[in-house]
């Protein structure tokens, strides 16, 4: 009986694991089109959590004339790695509006962190389902607890409906792919509307 496959999602020549995924690269798109992001893309990159505990021995091997000593290597702990979804590189134009850096001495109230002061501000993104039926949201939070202790790295966690809802909805999501208007169950703001709000 084959596997089954792992669904992707394409958009634009650029293959997604997830429905969520193809939403927030959207929204990505149209702050690229408006200046607010230079650049952004889908990330393939791990990042090693933790390496893996090897247990080394030597074990003797009866041949027919002499015994032979082998070294060998027991697992006892596989490594570990994390995968975020997206690499978010904004433009200046976009701090207080869509992201804003720890340790500013302000209140965070944008909808992302990002890192890279002295260079291109930068904002690493996961994203998440409304309804995560596999809880791993539970395992990301703890991923991204280490990642910020061990390496000063903080993942952003997007749910992209609640993003949507909280800033601006993409055009092109009002659409489904087959142009029928999409169900949406918040007050749907455009883009230009949300940034003169917060102007």
């Amino acid at each position: 009986m084959p596997r089954n496959k792992k669904k992707v999602f394409e958009r634009n020549g650029i293959l997604y694991d997830s429905d969520e995924e193809v939403y927030f690269s959207m929204w990505l798109d149209e702050l690229k089109n408006a200046a607010y992001v230079h650049k952004w893309s889908k990330n393939k990159t791990p990042i090693q959590l933790t390496k893996p505990l090897y247990n080394n021995y030597t074990q003797e091997i009866a041949l027919k004339t002499k015994t032979k000593i082998v070294q060998k290597r027991q697992v006892i702990l596989q490594g570990s790695e994390y995968t975020y979804d997206f690499d978010v590189v904004w433009n200046r134009k976009a701090y207080g509006i869509f992201y804003q850096y720890l340790g500013d001495n302000e209140r965070i109230i944008c909808p992302f962190i990002a890192s890279g002061k002295i260079s291109k501000p930068r904002s690493w993104v996961e994203t998440k389902p409304v309804f995560d039926m596999q809880n791993m949201t539970r395992l990301f939070i703890n991923n991204r607890k280490f990642l910020w202790e061990q390496k000063k790295i903080y993942i952003n966690l997007v749910v992209p409906q609640e993003l949507f809802a909280d800033t601006f909805t993409p055009v092109e999501y009002l659409k489904t792919k087959t142009g029928k208007n999409r169900k949406i169950n918040w007050l749907i703001t455009r883009l230009n509307t949300y940034i003169h709000g917060r102007s």
